[in-house]
């Protein structure tokens, strides 16, 4: 399944820009756990009907041991925490900001997944994510503002701040759930699905505890609001399957830097539906990022 990776990353970043921006619409509706927790409960369906329907193909699935879930429970518990500080991110101020601060979890995972599962770049991939992370940097400059001077201070924004937070826990869910895919074992879209499903279960299930216990009637309120809610999970569990596909295939900071092309996406529907003009660095940083992509790819 070589190639197959890149496939389902550009999938999965243009289904996640969809995914993020319904969120930000139910999270200014209602709050930022009812946004998380949308993107959960209309995804599970997905997961669950996608593993059903690679057991009627007889493909064999997995059986999680103690070892798996608990990696899976931690990844999903970091990705929770990080979709709620992506929600604060892009409900605190321009969208685009919030999504971009969000992609340093690039830089992040690569030293993440050295540090936990030994897996370690090249020099021309660490070029590239270096590349890559420069052009994000560049997207979030304002107009007016001088550019080494909001690299320099733009981190200390509150928009910024919680994007990087979202950046970390992505980057700690990523290597998790490489890391359960593989010690799952079997094929790699088998072990994908299974975790996936796991992990939906179990974000689920916490944060309809959590909203009922902090924001009694928001569970229902989700469920009920099937129109914006419902386009949040769909996506966001279309989205997961084809980040797990990927990140079963190739080694977390490959994934995650190819993923970077959900700002085209982003910088498309922060124009064309909420009316934020990007300004002229958004545009270099773009060409940035764009180089920085290729060169990953070019490094295998």
């Amino acid at each position: 399944m070589e190639g197959a990776w890149i496939a389902f990353t550009l999938a999965a970043a243009g289904l996640q820009a969809v995914r993020t921006a319904a969120q930000r619409a139910v999270a200014q509706r209602l709050s930022p756990d009812a946004g998380n927790f949308a993107r959960f409960v209309f995804g599970l369906p997905v997961a669950i009907a996608y593993l059903l329907a690679l057991a009627a193909s007889g493909r064999a699935l997995p059986l999680p041991g103690i070892e798996a879930i608990a990696i899976v429970g931690l990844g999903a518990l970091c990705q929770v925490l990080a979709t709620r500080a992506l929600i604060l991110a892009v409900t605190s101020a321009n969208f685009g900001t919030g999504v971009a601060f969000s992609k340093t979890d690039v830089v992040q995972a690569a030293a993440f997944e050295a540090l936990v599962l030994q897996s370690y770049l090249g020099p021309l991939a660490v070029l590239g994510v270096v590349c890559a992370t420069l052009g994000v940097m560049m997207m979030s400059v304002r107009k007016g503002e001088r550019l080494l001077g909001a690299l320099l201070t733009g981190w200390t924004q509150e928009a910024a701040l919680w994007g990087l937070a979202a950046g970390a826990g992505y980057a700690v869910s990523g290597v998790c759930y490489r890391a359960a895919a593989l010690a799952l074992g079997g094929g790699p879209l088998e072990a994908a699905a299974t975790a996936l499903a796991l992990a939906l279960m179990l974000q689920t299930f916490g944060l309809s505890l959590w909203l009922s216990l902090r924001e009694p009637g928001s569970v229902m309120r989700v469920l009920r609001d099937v129109r914006v809610s419902g386009v949040a999970g769909i996506a966001g569990g279309l989205g997961s399957l084809c980040w797990f596909s990927a990140l079963a295939l190739q080694p977390v900071a490959y994934v995650r830097t190819l993923g970077l092309i959900e700002l085209v996406f982003s910088l498309a529907i922060s124009l064309f539906v909420f009316r934020e003009r990007p300004g002229a660095f958004e545009y270099a940083g773009l060409c940035v990022l764009a180089a920085g992509i290729a060169v990953l790819l070019l490094s295998g």
